[in-house]
């Protein structure tokens, strides 16, 4: 299994970028062969196919023709272009693991594993405070207010018209770490969303090979779309696309599911200690 650092092109990109490759091959063309009808050297056709550069809007039409396309049918082809090359709100931001951030942002389901913390489509801004505090090295104030600002903005896919699913494993210990109690009613508010899945993993009280670490797996829209895997590191997330580790990864997440509380044991478990800081802060024991 392979693994490689989170640079690769955005989801609209790497999708014009396959659908060029599977018409270049149905045609049954070289990446040498454009050249001659459209004037296109095949350096640009081989960056087009890998996710390294758009073509120009005449360049597309060109390729789109000599493939074979109708012209009747070039408006999906024209959606994806014109989807390639939109600049997301993240673009230029000096954000932490922007590339998943990016992905995020297109995915359509999202499997999310964390031991550590809460999961940061879910956490309040006075949580996310405390977690991007204790980074080391420190951020900078710079860094800190865009990392915040950034929060709000992904947590709205929840909100969306299509909301993007969330199924989020949250290791017990975490809930016990300093999370106050508005955190534990959005936690809890999420949870009877529709497109949110919540469980709690109980504690273990020996070692288990599945609890290795956190994870988060990334599903889209288009079917032929790879599941893109991140992994925590210390110094950051690291991706795969690799099928062999992201299936891997979806094994361990099924695993640990079963593990976890039902997310109607886990809502209960949260409605509970809600009770108890309400117990806490009357004064009542």
């Amino acid at each position: 299994m392979t693994a490689r650092p989170s640079k690769i092109p955005n989801f609209h990109v790497r999708r014009l970028s396959r659908k060029l490759a599977e018409l270049r091959t149905k045609a049954g063309l070289t990446q040498k062969d454009p050249y001659e009808t459209t004037k296109i050297d095949f350096r640009r056709i081989w960056r087009f196919e890998n996710g390294e550069q758009i073509p120009r809007f005449v360049e597309l039409n060109a390729l789109l023709d000599l493939y074979g396309v109708p012209s009747f049918e070039w408006e999906p082809y024209h959606d994806m272009w014109n989807a390639a090359r939109q600049k997301g709100w993240w673009h230029g931001q000096p954000l932490r693991n922007i590339d998943f951030v990016a992905n995020e942002q297109e995915a359509s389901h999202i499997r999310d594993v964390q031991l550590t913390y809460v999961p940061e489509l879910l956490q309040t801004e006075e949580y996310a405070r405390r977690v991007l505090d204790t980074c080391v090295p420190p951020m900078s104030n710079n860094r800190l207010s865009v990392e915040l600002a950034s929060r709000p903005v992904r947590q709205q896919r929840l909100d969306a018209e299509s909301p993007v699913k969330l199924h989020a494993l949250i290791y017990q210990p975490v809930i016990h770490a300093r999370v106050d109690k508005a955190q534990l009613r959005l936690l809890a508010d999420r949870a009877d969303q529709a497109n949110v899945t919540l469980q709690i993993l109980p504690r273990m009280d020996e070692p288990h090979g599945a609890l290795a670490g956190s994870f988060t797996l990334l599903s889209f829209p288009d079917r032929d779309e790879p599941d893109l895997g991140y992994t925590s590191e210390p110094l950051g997330l690291k991706m795969s696309d690799d099928p062999e580790m992201t299936t891997e990864l979806g094994r361990i997440f099924k695993a640990l599911a079963r593990r976890s509380k039902s997310p109607e044991e886990s809502r209960a478990y949260l409605d509970k200690l809600l009770n108890q800081r309400h117990l806490a802060g009357t004064g009542i024991r």
